[in-house]
């Protein structure tokens, strides 16, 4: 079942994804190849280039003179991301923000309680202690943030209170799990009303995902024209000025 998700997952991301490749390819052979042949012609004409023809061969002369420190920036920004994200105080800050990001958040909040609630499904199902199960969930969510408001739960239960309790505490988790834990634990089968919820989150998943590309494919198609459009735009308005100028 996490094996279908993930594929409903990439399968609904790839044509985005592919989009956004072919936007950088392109943009990349523009201002890498397909520029740098005009510039001879502009220096050689002498022509008063417009303001955005020069900041786009300025960019053409840094990319292809300094392409490996931009590759290097890059991957030393990743490096530096992925130490910074080992710290437990950065990690739950940045786990709190990807919740509580605008569309986005939401899907990633969906997934971890996808992730969730399937394992406590199964730990359950399985007869192992409520407070057992959500020890496992704690690591098996895959947010920093919301584990630790697992773990609030589980100190909760541990304390004597209901696990509808203790997932209601901080007002993170959505009415539905508060609903189903609580039949669950009123008909004593609190597995069933996980497996509900890892069906529900299942379908809703992909639903979301369908949601944000129906947006964000056209976005991106718009994102490409304008910066292809600008670049061939600074292209040709020196050219046709030069032409003016000699018909003049």
């Amino acid at each position: 079942e996490i094996r279908d998700l993930k594929a409903k997952i990439t399968e609904l991301a790839a044509y985005p994804i592919i989009i956004f490749v072919v936007m950088i390819i392109v943009v990349c052979i523009l201002v890498g190849f397909v520029l740098p042949k005009f510039i001879p012609i502009f220096e050689e004409a002498g022509a008063d280039l417009p303001l955005m023809t020069k900041m786009v061969m300025g960019v053409s002369y840094a990319f292809r003179k300094f392409w490996y420190l931009v590759i290097g920036a890059i991957i030393l920004l990743v490096f530096l991301v992925k130490l910074l994200l080992k710290n437990p105080g950065v990690r739950l800050k940045f786990d709190a923000l990807k919740i509580n990001l605008p569309v986005v958040g939401q899907l990633i909040f969906k997934i971890c309680l996808s992730r969730f609630s399937r394992s406590m499904a199964l730990c359950l199902g399985g007869g192992i202690p409520a407070v057992e199960c959500l020890a496992l969930g704690e690591n098996l969510i895959g947010n920093a943030y919301l584990g630790l408001v697992v773990s609030e739960t589980k100190r909760v239960v541990v304390s004597g209170g209901t696990l509808s309790m203790g997932f209601g505490y901080k007002n993170i988790f959505p009415p539905l799990l508060l609903r189903l834990v609580e039949v669950g634990e009123r008909s004593g089968n609190l597995s069933e009303g996980f497996k509900r919820l890892c069906e529900f989150y299942d379908k809703e998943v992909p639903r979301t995902i369908r949601k944000i590309f129906t947006i964000l494919e056209p976005l991106l198609i718009v994102i490409m024209g304008v910066v292809v459009g600008g670049i061939a735009l600074a292209v040709f308005l020196p050219l046709i000025k030069m032409m003016q100028m000699v018909g003049g």
